[in-house]
């Protein structure tokens, strides 16, 4: 684990077994991934301030690894690379997530103008505006954005613009909530995204009293 609860991936490689790692290389053979791993760092993904299925997702498009049509094509999982949903060109992963036209409406929704949707790289575009200080609700948006795609495409519901943008602001509240940094105002709370949090002050004492009962015996908890 990181010393910030994230995980540590480089460890939990070393304890796979060599026919699970072998099985991952044979991923990268087949192409699953356009870039090289010796080539990348990958450590920000992991440490990024949300949930770890929003970073397997990142991890995921990085890769060029999510089931978008033009994946499926291109592993003769799939008859045609055209979008399901709008059958305009290929459905590769920024079609998918940004520039499918729906998608588009829900980013400018959100307050991401047109220069915020122009990148063509993918990795680029997720990088600056993981570093940026919108990170969180590009991260779900992102989340829903997908969800949104396979409810469409594999579902049997079908939610309106409305209903995926409550969704993206529950998300939302949720990452602010507990993943913002917190910042100490003069009164001694801590604000998160608006909200005020109790902020407990650690005692002088490096033992602290957690349970003083002569019948029980003196308790100490260390900060």
């Amino acid at each position: 684990m990181w010393t910030d609860a994230g995980w540590n991936w480089d460890w939990v490689w070393t304890l796979l077994s060599g026919d699970i790692k072998e099985e991952s290389e044979n991923i990268h053979i087949l192409g699953f991934s356009d870039l090289h791993d010796d080539e990348v760092s990958w450590s920000w993904v992991w440490r990024i301030k949300c949930h770890e299925k929003i970073k397997f997702l990142i991890w995921l498009v990085l890769h060029n690894a999510i089931p978008t049509n033009d994946f499926r094509f291109r592993r003769g999982m799939a008859s045609s690379p055209n979008c399901a949903r709008c059958g305009a060109g290929s459905e590769s992963v920024l079609h998918c997530l940004r520039d499918y036209s729906p998608s588009t409406e829900l980013w400018l929704r959100f307050g991401f103008g047109n220069q915020d949707l122009m990148c063509m790289d993918v990795w680029s575009w997720i990088r600056n505006m993981v570093d940026s200080d919108r990170c969180h609700k590009f991260l779900a948006i992102l989340w829903w954005v997908w969800r949104w795609r396979n409810m469409e495409v594999l579902g049997t519901e079908r939610w309106g613009l409305d209903q995926v943008s409550y969704f993206i602001q529950s998300t939302l509240d949720d990452l602010v909530q507990y993943y913002a940094p917190r910042i100490a105002t003069h009164s001694g709370r801590l604000i998160a995204g608006g909200q005020q949090l109790v902020k407990f002050d650690c005692a002088p004492d490096p033992l602290v009293p957690l349970l003083n009962d002569d019948a029980l015996g003196r308790v100490y908890l260390r900060p």
